[in-house]
């Protein structure tokens, strides 16, 4: 990074410290970083599926719409990531759809959509706080961005209400030959509804989230309560109870026979191994050997509490109004 340029290194320092904070089942997982010949090298998850940028043009191609339950899933799980960044005064300030990434579930062939590249994402000091550099992708730019007005959460809930508004029509909310004509359009323009082949509940949340007014536009807290969201939230938590139940049912029972279980010396030496370490510890612990199955019985497997339920069922409960968007004067340029 040494021959880089300030900003792009001040970026940098920036998604590395965002991503180590941020842990959540539908935002791509940071691992590690180090430097390698002078460069920054960011250890992520791998997310199989490509990105939604990817998807819709793929659909485009094959004239092809997508299914509302699908939009509807892949756009509950943005709300739910949306909810927990918010909730830490992260935001994000470039979602758009080159940075939604689908990554197959574990266990299953379901592509779940997870929010990645926090290259120029801002930390507020506290929920009332507000930004002010003119930054994003311009087709996803809210309209306070636009008209160079600080800005805070709501901007993030504009941008995935134009991504929401993609996925359903296979092209971006408002579109122009330059820059200033886009700004126009965006900050003045006639508002997109979505095609009439998807449910009025989701045509309502889709004019919601492009509200022009950002004390208006709903916080995704909010928007996880709309009863065709929370319905999703039901659906998905069933499927997870569907996939896990099995695995359940074994770790009801006692990790070792009284055969096999390891027997302690007078010495007190350590049981270590006695139980089974959850399948989300990915890094084995220095020193420690998996511990052999006994002849003629299948290894015992244990797995860690699902993360998609945990963020599913922390919105299954009436949240509190969300605090008014404080009223500040635009900086002056």
């Amino acid at each position: 990074m040494s021959g880089r340029d300030q900003k792009e290194r001040a970026a940098a320092e920036v998604e590395v410290k965002v991503l180590s904070s941020l842990k959540h089942p539908y935002i791509v997982r940071y691992w590690e970083s180090f430097m390698k010949n002078h460069q920054l090298c960011i250890v992520m998850d791998y997310c199989d599926g490509g990105d939604l940028w990817q998807y819709i043009s793929a659909q485009k191609r094959k004239h092809t719409t997508i299914p509302e339950a699908q939009v509807l899933r892949w756009f509950t799980q943005m709300c739910l990531a949306l909810k927990y960044m918010h909730e830490r005064n992260v935001l994000h300030r470039d979602i758009k759809t080159q940075n939604i990434f689908l990554s197959k579930k574990e266990g299953s062939d379901m592509r779940c959509a997870k929010i990645a590249d926090f290259g120029i994402a801002k930390v507020l000091k506290d929920s009332h706080s507000m930004a002010q550099t003119l930054v994003g992708t311009p087709y996803y730019l809210s309209p306070e961005i636009c008209q160079k007005q600080p800005y805070a959460c709501p901007s993030d809930v504009w941008a995935v209400g134009c991504v929401l508004f993609e996925l359903c029509a296979l092209r971006v909310p408002f579109d122009a030959q330059d820059i200033n004509q886009l700004v126009e359009r965006i900050v003045r323009g006639s508002l997109p509804r979505l095609p009439s082949m998807y449910s009025r509940e989701l045509a309502e949340i889709g004019s919601d989230l492009l509200t022009r007014d950002a004390s208006k536009r709903p916080p995704a807290g909010a928007i996880l309560q709309r009863p065709i969201v929370q319905g999703e939230i039901k659906r998905m938590l069933a499927e997870n109870q569907k996939d896990t139940g099995l695995v359940g049912q074994e770790e009801q029972r006692p990790p070792y026979s009284a055969r096999d279980r390891p027997q302690s010396s007078s010495r007190g030496e350590s049981r270590e191994g006695r139980t089974p370490r959850p399948l989300g510890e990915h890094n084995p612990r220095e020193g420690s050997r998996p511990r052999a199955p006994s002849a003629g019985k299948p290894p015992h497997s244990a797995r860690a509490p699902s993360p998609h339920k945990g963020a599913a069922y922390e919105v299954l409960k009436p949240s509190r109004a969300a605090s008014p968007v404080p009223r500040l004067s635009p900086p002056r340029f």
